[in-house]
């Protein structure tokens, strides 16, 4: 009876012990220039979206469409464009913890905000 308990204590404890965390990042660089080389833009701020899901047995808790659909959705709740703005060298990063069976995932998108009305466009003569 003891080595059973045992046998079943050292089962679960290993279902349960292992864990895992990785993280991937990814850089989109978003440079536009003109024809002399010069950016056509100028860095405004900094705008930034998160979103978090939990699984257990790799079901989702939350229903959400994408993870990073919503990390951009909440980047543009969070920091509206205006006119002539754009987002830029978006960065997107993924954080995924492990303990079986339970997963956690945390992506977080990053990018400048762009501004076209601050740069002076110079025209060429032909």
């Amino acid at each position: 009876m003891r080595n059973r308990l045992l046998i079943l204590l050292i089962a679960i404890i290993s279902l349960l012990a292992p864990s895992c965390v990785s993280h991937h990042s990814t850089f989109i660089p978003t440079i536009p220039v003109n024809e002399q080389g010069e950016p056509t833009y100028r860095v405004k701020g900094y705008a930034y979206g998160t979103y978090e899901n939990f699984l257990i047995f790799h079901l989702p808790i939350y229903d959400s469409p994408s993870l990073l659909h919503e990390a951009r959705e909440d980047m543009k709740q969070k920091y509206p464009l205006q006119d002539r703005q754009a987002y830029g060298n978006i960065s997107v990063d993924i954080r995924r913890t492990q303990v079986y069976p339970l997963q956690w995932y945390k992506v977080m998108m990053v990018a400048e905000v762009l501004d076209w009305d601050s740069v002076k466009v110079t025209q060429q003569q032909p």
